[in-house]
């Protein structure tokens, strides 16, 4: 699958975590009266790289004893995984920029025990976790160590679902772009206003009030009503560049299990242990790991901002986005993502 080979790849350059992330973590603690530093964010990174690679092993050993028709055992750990992704606010300094909008950095593998769904305690996992989070990122771009850790947003994904609507997603996506903007009938390249006025209008021609009696041509209507939909999903569903991000508004509606911005509290306080990490699973206890990203997948989504900052710095008064096509071949793939 597409994150054993981003795995495959990231093994190789992850090891090379340099340093602490500084920024306040790293601090000196007491230990037996005298003061000892704490371990560095890379040195975290490498114990949760082998705690992720245990849980990827716990998972695969589940699965190879249990028998797919029987029902799961009352009690028996979960195992999941998710795909990390964080953003920087305005005043990050030189990484502002770059990380402006989300950018895949890390996967996190989670065992848990019985009690909360899964999902419900990823937050406050990252929280306990985002050292070795952060640590993947700078390992990536180094520029982020000079972040104040106040600008770092951070959000999630089951990875099976960033798998389907983000990395598989994105191939094909300026034919089916082009093939639904065909069926809205507007232009390829239109601005989000134009695509919802289009919706709009067709949505109204094919109302079932203007079918009363004709159930052929309600029937008819309906099916392009749903044809009409989906292209304008494709194209963004209405949230494009009015919901603030071009990442998050990948998949349109349709994609729900993208978290969006962590607050404070769902967080916790950043970098502590949690008790339920060394709880037994039967009590609710659960172990993390963090993985990072293959590098090449941090780094397309990181040019995607630069090209995005680049191109909407040239917007004209309509919202459109003034470039000159024939200057611009090699990124047309790029540009006419940030065209949601």
């Amino acid at each position: 699958s597409p994150p054993a080979v981003m795995l495959a790849k990231a093994k190789k350059t992850s090891a090379r975590a340099k340093g602490s992330g500084g920024g306040g973590f790293g601090a000196a603690v007491a230990k037996g009266g005298a003061k000892t530093r704490a371990p560095s964010a890379a040195d975290l990174l490498k114990q949760s790289m082998k705690a992720y690679d245990d849980i990827k092993k716990s998972k695969a050993l589940a699965q190879q004893d249990g028998d797919e028709d029987a029902p799961p055992t009352v009690g028996a750990p979960s195992h999941t995984e998710y795909c990390v992704t964080i953003r920087l606010t305005e005043g990050a300094g030189e990484a502002a920029e770059t990380f402006s909008d989300w950018v895949p950095i890390a996967l996190l593998a989670l065992k848990a025990g019985s009690g909360r769904p899964p999902i419900e305690l990823v937050p406050s996992v990252l929280g306990a976790c985002c050292r070795e989070v952060y640590e993947c990122g700078c390992d990536a771009f180094p520029v982020l160590r000079k972040a104040s850790r106040a600008s770092v947003q951070y959000a999630f994904e089951p990875v099976d679902s960033w798998t389907s609507v983000v990395y598989d997603g994105l191939q094909g996506r300026a034919e089916r772009r082009h093939l639904a903007a065909a069926v809205l009938e507007v232009d390829s390249d239109a601005p989000a206003g134009d695509i919802k006025r289009a919706h709009r209008k067709l949505m109204l021609e094919l109302h079932p009030d203007r079918f009363v009696g004709d159930d052929e041509g309600a029937a008819k209507a309906n099916t392009r009503m749903l044809e009409v939909q989906n292209a304008y999903e494709e194209l963004g569903g209405g949230l494009g560049a009015g919901s603030g991000s071009r990442y998050a508004a990948i998949g349109g509606k349709a994609r729900v299990d993208f978290s969006g911005e962590l607050s404070k509290a769902d967080l916790g306080a950043l970098g502590k242990e949690r008790a339920a990490q060394s709880m037994a699973f039967e009590l609710g206890g659960w172990r993390a790991g963090i993985y990072p990203m293959d590098p090449a997948v941090t780094r397309e989504f990181v040019a995607r901002n630069l090209l995005a900052a680049k191109y909407f710095a040239l917007n004209d008064s309509s919202g459109m986005i003034c470039y000159e096509a024939q200057a611009l071949p090699p990124l047309c793939l790029l540009l006419e993502w940030t065209l949601v």
